[in-house]
């Protein structure tokens, strides 16, 4: 709950700190003085726009700062929303910084924060209910979240939105898979037709290569074949043959006298071994001619082969490891078109079976609700009766949602639009709460439907903001017992103008002008002041409430008698 709340250089509001308890807290002051700057204040605190002309005249800046209790299931909610390290106890301070030139700043518990962090973390601190409550009734989602509240259906209602997000994911994909289906089937039909290509050919590691070389060979093979003959008659086999030759030497050189081969020695060593290589020669020259091709086609063969090879590598290579490589990517992309065309099957299944279970969630929530409304505008009508409109007849409308398919009837804020309808006089039609309430009558109900919801209320704090405005002091007492009641199980702020209301309080704070004058220091100048009353204070408040400048001894009377009638003193 709020604990404390300072503000500085706010409009009329120097500086200025208050402390709130449990229970119902009302704010009073005459018309002009500045109570509603303290909701000004906490719309600060709520992360609201700023309009910058709200500092105060003469200052640079204004700040506000809210320290707040937080019990163990608000602490959770809270620590979901920022750091966990901002939380050392079960304490919250808020501080908003409002600058003319520079930007705004918001701490928490001293750390600077985002002011996206602020709006998202004040729904979890504060709810304000005042005169704008018949806009907030135009939103769907609005009155189906207090629907649910009421009815603690906040789980059901958290599996139909889940459901539905995961049916509307499913259909997307399969949407997509669908209107794909004509472009992926002509993908898969190039790229099976590519990888046909290349294992039609069926290219092996190297071919290129050793085809070209025979190529080479085959094309200079008559010629290779008379050097060859050339060669080996020469070397071997004609009658005088260079091996012939060589022999002939060494046998004359070994002929000779031991001195005379003494001096040929190396000469004889140099002879057999041109014998020995010129051999080796032969035996090389005998086995290229042995492998020449004997295949008049071959080199016909060759060169197409190599035709459809390079053909391949000028389409996927340009070198033969691209050709592989591309060879690959196109089984796996062929393999991902394919689980693709798999998938559209099991995704049409799997679609089908949450948009099924969707339907059957948004049928047992409308069950649920239909129940809940029966139950809160019962409820809504007896507080209504107890507001001065015992005619007013409230009840809740579930209209389904119109569409063709499963997902366009699924909203998010249900299978039907939760409708609060409200038939103001006798023999007239219920009509939508939003269209013939006026900002009295909606004020009224949002009281009403606040007062029972008070027992599974998540918010802490309640602002009411001059919701009394337009009510007479005949209902004032039953506004204020109305507050009172929902001040039982949640902190209530209240803004207001009626003496009944702020009998009822258990804390009272006054907002007064005071003008200040040059002679009694510090500039000359009106400003708002806040003062907790208690005691003979708060009667006289009260009383001049009731009486204006006009008060007397009588009026301080009555002012009494009503605090005693509202249950007592009621002092902080």
């Amino acid at each position: 709950m709020l604990i404390e709340l300072e503000i500085e250089n706010l409009a009329l509001i120097c500086r200025a700190r208050v402390a709130f308890g449990t229970g119902l807290n009302v704010v009073t002051g005459e018309t002009g003085a500045g109570k509603t700057l303290l909701m000004r204040a906490l719309d600060l605190i709520r992360g609201v726009r700023v309009d910058r002309r709200q500092i105060r005249a003469g200052a640079d800046s204004c700040r506000v700062q809210a320290l707040f209790q937080l019990e163990a299931p608000l602490r959770a909610r809270v620590a979901k929303l920022i750091e966990p390290l901002l939380l050392a106890d079960d304490q919250l301070l808020v501080t908003r910084v409002v600058s003319r030139e520079a930007p705004g700043r918001v701490y928490l518990n001293g750390q600077l924060a985002p002011l996206a962090t602020l709006r998202n973390l004040s729904g979890e601190l504060l709810d304000v209910v005042g005169q704008g409550e018949a806009q907030r009734f135009a939103e769907g989602a609005y009155r189906a979240s207090l629907l649910d509240l009421f009815g603690g259906l906040e789980a059901k209602r958290e599996a139909y939105l889940e459901t539905r997000a995961s049916a509307s994911a499913l259909r997307g994909r399969l949407d997509r898979l669908l209107s794909e289906a004509h472009e992926r089937r002509r993908r898969l039909e190039f790229l099976r037709f590519e990888r046909n290509q290349i294992e039609e050919a069926d290219p092996k590691p190297g071919e290129i290569g050793r085809l070209e070389s025979e190529l080479s060979v085959l094309e200079d093979l008559e010629r290779l074949r008379l050097l060859l003959g050339t060669s080996l008659d020469r070397l071997y086999e004609s009658d005088d043959s260079l091996t012939d030759r060589l022999g002939r030497m060494v046998r004359e050189i070994s002929e000779l006298n031991t001195g005379a081969r003494s001096l040929l020695g190396a000469a004889t060593a140099a002879l057999e071994r041109a014998a020995f290589e010129i051999a080796e020669a032969v035996s090389v020259l005998r086995g290229v001619e042995d492998g020449l091709s004997n295949d008049p086609a071959r080199r016909q063969v060759v060169g197409e082969r190599l035709d459809v090879l390079r053909t391949l590598l000028d389409r996927f290579g340009p070198t033969e490891q691209q050709l592989f490589d591309y060879h690959s990517r196109l089984g796996a992309e062929i393999a991902d078109l394919e689980s693709d065309q798999q998938d559209v099957t099991t995704l049409e299944e799997q679609t089908r079976a949450a948009e099924e279970r969707l339907e059957r969630l948004g049928t047992e929530l409308d069950r649920a609700r239909s129940k809940a409304g029966s139950k809160l505008s019962r409820q809504v009508e007896r507080h209504l009766a107890e507001l001065g409109m015992r005619a007013a007849r409230f009840s809740v409308a579930l209209l389904p949602h119109s569409g063709e398919t499963v997902l366009e009837r699924a909203h998010l804020s249900g299978w039907s639009s939760v409708q609060f309808e409200l038939a103001a006089n006798p023999g007239h039609p219920p009509q939508p709460l939003s269209a013939v309430a006026s900002g009295g009558e909606a004020a009224r109900i949002a009281l009403a439907i606040r007062k029972a919801l008070a027992g599974v209320l998540q918010v802490p704090t309640l602002l009411f903001d001059e919701l009394d405005a337009g009510i007479g002091a005949r209902l004032g007492e039953a506004v204020g017992r109305c507050l009172e009641s929902i001040a039982r199980h949640r902190q209530v702020l209240s803004v207001t103008h009626l003496p009944q209301v702020a009998a009822c309080a258990d804390h009272h704070v006054l907002v007064r002008k005071h003008s200040r004058s040059a002679h009694s220091g510090g500039t000359k100048g009106t400003e708002a002041l806040l003062e907790v009353l208690t005691g003979s204070a708060r009667e006289a408040e009260i009383a001049a409430m009731m009486r204006g400048s006009r008060s007397t001894p009588a009026t301080r009377s009555e002012a009494r008698q009503l605090l005693e009638e509202a249950g007592g003193p009621h002092e902080s």
